[in-house]
């Protein structure tokens, strides 16, 4: 189980104090919500349910190997674990393939799954933001106002709207770029600004906003004008998502009025590659300039398309003078085509192939670059690459070389890379209400 790690740090510049609570849940890049393992005897039994199913995965039967591997699917993710990797019959070893996708793509969507809250009672900001990270996994950094009281009454809420009702309280806002890529930095909110959770459209684990409404008019030709609605999208930090559109055809748009507000290009899509270190973007909704009796747009309605990331996994190669190794998991083959070992440094020659990559090879590939490659030395030590450079690209695979300095002793030097085994599409549909007009 994942623990929980309070850090404060305390500055001083004068009579200025500033106090900063950093609360840390360890966790991988991608993490899921906190769940309940099997254990005790429940895990004895489970496990003597597995090894029973793997062995009528071999018989002679063509109903009970088929029932088997139905039931193994049916025991969910947490079968992985329990898998052999290694098997002599073939037809068992392609049914544990066909198990090994279907439980990895399950994982993934439950991964990308929406975290949910219980929460009630009065208590301190502090207590609600750690209670708030222990049962979702998102890390959360708070500056000031830690001591001060909330009221919550939160039964299954999602994780976004369950923040924003809390910092409502206080007046707090949620920086996208000052957190990194994994944690939300909260600040100080402005007396003058909306609440939070009424502007908010919630869906999945994104949250929507409108930030700006801009209307334009050339006044050369009146035939040029336009208006444009900038969105927020925001995301929960255990989830990076690799890639974000918003096609104009999907967007439903009405006025005060009740009227439709036309889409300026319903042939458009606004988009963005998830790259730097931050926790949101914007989305441009492009419309026509109405009229000036309209005062707000009433419903903007749309449907967010985006790729994401699924469970993580782990590719380990131990015999390094070995070339073109492949390792396979679920829909995603790590190939350590050779190691180059010179005097003073290591270069390990790598290949990430996926079966389905949709769009997350084609312009935006960035997430591959985050992904972890490192050397495992001995004493449970590890050796992070010294920079890396691409050899190659396809249309779902990248090739890439990755310099390490090299260590003293060889002997038993692991080369490691990690990559989600899936990745996931998902639709994602919003709804933002009484968005007023300049």
């Amino acid at each position: 189980m994942a623990s929980i790690n309070a850090l404060f740090y305390l500055s001083r510049t004068g009579k200025q104090s500033n106090v900063l609570i950093h609360l840390i849940l360890t966790s991988a890049v991608l993490c899921t919500p906190l769940q309940v393992e099997v254990s005790g005897p429940a895990a004895a039994a489970f496990n003597q349910q597995v090894q029973k199913l793997l062995r009528q995965l071999d018989s002679d039967l063509l109903a009970q190997r088929q029932a088997a591997e139905k039931a193994l699917i049916a025991l969910g993710p947490q079968v992985l674990d329990r898998l052999p990797e290694e098997v002599d019959s073939a037809e068992v070893r392609q049914r544990l393939q066909r198990v090994v996708k279907t439980l990895q793509l399950q994982a993934s969507r439950k991964a990308t799954a929406a975290s949910r809250v219980d929460l009630k009672g009065k208590m301190t900001l502090a207590s609600a933001l750690k209670s708030l990270q222990q049962q979702t996994g998102n890390r959360i950094e708070a500056r000031g106002q830690l001591d001060a009281l909330v009221q919550v009454d939160l039964q299954q809420v999602i994780f976004w709207e369950a923040l924003d009702r809390v910092l409502d309280q206080v007046q707090m806002n949620v920086d996208p770029f000052l957190g990194g890529r994994t944690a939300l930095a909260l600040t100080a909110r402005p007396p003058e600004e909306k609440l939070r959770q009424p502007s908010a459209s919630y869906g999945g684990i994104f949250r929507f906003e409108p930030l700006r409404v801009e209307a334009s008019r050339h006044l050369r030709n009146p035939k040029i004008r336009g208006l444009k609605v900038a969105l927020q999208v925001a995301w929960e930090p255990r989830v990076t998502p690799i890639f974000l559109s918003l096609p104009a055809a999907q967007l439903k748009v009405l006025d005060d009025q009740g009227k439709p507000l036309a889409v300026d290009n319903l042939r458009g899509v606004s988009s963005a590659a998830i790259e730097g270190d931050r926790t949101a973007v914007e989305l441009t909704v492009p419309l026509q300039l109405p009229s000036r009796d309209i005062r707000k747009i009433a419903s903007l309605q749309g449907q967010l398309e985006t790729l994401l990331p699924g469970k993580p996994q782990r590719f380990e190669f131990t015999r390094l003078q070995m070339k073109n190794q492949l390792l396979k998991k679920a829909g995603v083959s790590v190939i350590l085509l050779q190691v180059d070992q010179q005097k003073e440094e290591l270069v390990a020659h790598v290949k990430v192939a996926y079966e389905q990559a949709d769009q997350a090879f084609e312009s935006h590939r960035g997430w591959v670059y985050l992904n972890p490659a490192y050397l495992e030395l001995e004493a449970g030590k590890s050796l992070k690459f010294r920079s890396y450079e691409t050899l190659a690209q396809g249309p779902r695979s990248v090739t890439l070389a990755y310099r390490f300095q090299r260590p003293e002793n060889m002997q038993n030097v692991r080369f490691v890379y990690e990559t989600p085994a899936t990745i996931v599409r998902q639709q994602v549909s919003f709804e933002l209400r009484d968005i007023l007009l300049p």
